[in-house]
């Protein structure tokens, strides 16, 4: 079976979450990693005197202070927990069929020899059986707390006149939406590249007057390197921008947007709603409106779920946390 060598910034990022205050299960949620991986590498960062309410050190100190402990071997190799789950999938797909649930094929695993994390099997099942199980399960939306989570998101918007280079160019939406008040930010942007998703991104909290606990983002280039859910690995810019904010980042499976549909349903309200039978000079004059558009109409109208205004929210109960 192929292995894959530890990957340094899976080690910080699960003691950036720790130290943020995650516990060892969100951890293991977050990161798509067996929580017996997170308890050793926070077994390792409080062997070498990291502690919560104690200033986090620079990544790199920390991955010096763990070699120097022999904890950090180059070629040290750990099974990846997609191989080991991949192995039953012939298996996973007749017990689902036969109504098996899945926590009675978590066991069955088990009791196999092979040690995996139900949360991880889980969303093995539910990336690759979908169509058995699409009919047997009920999809129930889980509210959020205040100030919790926003959900981000590009989606294509069509086409708006660039000043500068004095011709019609493809635009993409950038979208973020927080979770609990509905209340969102959107851009027009005409790259999807690194400097956008961090441009885009501080002009939201700047917009919002503060940052969430948690985003959940799709598997762009931009923010994650390898769109993988097993072993999802941060661009480092986007790291750097998660620890400077101090915000926690929640990679969404690829190809499953039921995983921030709040952000989904949004792109095709900006497009229905902004664009869609209006005309703008340029892109400058389109973002002009957006920033209106998300205050004054959009956050102004009762939202067809919360059935409150999602701006009425946000001032009220949101924006102080």
């Amino acid at each position: 079976m192929a292995r894959r060598v530890i990957v340094m910034d899976e080690v910080l990022e699960v003691i950036y979450q720790w130290h943020k205050g995650q516990n060892n299960s969100e951890i293991a949620h977050s990161l798509g990693v067996n929580r017996k991986t997170v308890k050793k590498y926070l077994h390792m960062a409080k062997g070498i005197g990291l502690k919560r309410e104690e200033a986090l050190p620079e990544g790199d100190e920390i991955l010096n202070k763990l070699r120097q402990k022999g904890w950090l071997k180059k070629g040290q190799k750990i099974a990846p927990i997609k191989e080991k789950i991949a192995a039953f999938h012939k298996e996973i797909e007749q017990l689902l069929k036969q109504g098996v649930s899945f926590k009675q094929i978590w066991r069955l695993i088990g009791e196999r020899g092979t040690t995996v994390g139900y949360t991880s099997l889980k969303r093995y099942i539910h990336c690759h059986f979908e169509d058995i199980i699409s009919n047997k399960t009920i999809t129930v939306h889980l509210e959020k707390k205040a100030g919790e989570e926003a959900q981000v998101d590009f989606g294509y918007a069509g086409m708006l006149f660039d000043p500068e280079k004095e011709r019609m160019r493809k635009v993409w939406a950038f979208v973020m939406t927080l979770s609990y008040s509905r209340y969102p930010f959107v851009r027009f942007v005409y790259r999807m590249n690194i400097d956008t998703w961090i441009d885009c991104h501080i002009r939201a909290f700047e917009f919002f007057s503060g940052v969430p606990k948690k985003i959940v983002l799709d598997n762009l280039k931009s923010g994650i390197v390898k769109a993988d859910i097993y072993d999802p690995t941060l661009n480092p810019t986007y790291a750097e921008l998660e620890r400077y904010y101090g915000f926690i980042a929640d990679p969404a499976r690829a190809g499953c947007p039921k995983d921030k549909p709040r952000v989904e349903r949004m792109i095709r309200t900006v497009k229905g709603q902004i664009l869609s039978g209006r005309s703008f000079r340029d892109i400058e004059e389109a973002n002009r409106y957006a920033l209106s558009w998300s205050r004054y109409q959009y956050g102004l109208e009762p939202h067809g779920t919360t059935k409150r205004p999602p701006y009425e929210v946000f001032e009220k109960e949101e924006k102080p946390l």
